[in-house]
């Protein structure tokens, strides 16, 4: 189930993203910063929210490849919100490329939550 959308700009310092989550009890604005990967593992982007006049860092995401379907090859992102006061539920999302192009020409993405996989009793 989508719980929000995302738009990324193609920027000389990599992909840039601007979403936001709509749930019934969470609206919440965000942007990703690419930042340098000093290690194959580590985060591409930064996740900032705006605090009154300033951007404070609220988790981290990592820009992957899709490995199947109709968007095989596009851009993804599994995003990790880590602050305290966000529900824990935001420590495991996805954004996932619709195909769709704005007028302004960004990626439009999904934002999905990602479940807890159960295990077969």
């Amino acid at each position: 189930m989508s719980i929000g959308s995302m738009e990324v700009k193609h920027s000389e310092n990599g992909l840039i993203g601007r979403g936001r989550i709509s749930t019934i009890k969470l609206r919440l604005a965000f942007m990703l910063q690419p930042v340098p990967q000093e290690r194959d593992n580590a985060p591409t982007h930064r996740v900032l929210v705006k605090s009154g006049e300033e951007w404070i860092q609220v988790g981290d995401a990592w820009e992957n490849a899709m490995k199947r379907g109709e968007f095989e090859g596009r851009k993804m992102f599994s995003i990790r919100f880590t602050d305290p006061d966000l529900p824990e539920w935001t420590g495991n999302i996805a954004a996932f490329p619709t195909g769709a192009i704005s007028a302004d020409g960004d990626d439009q993405y999904d934002i999905v939550r990602q479940r807890e996989r159960q295990e077969a009793a």
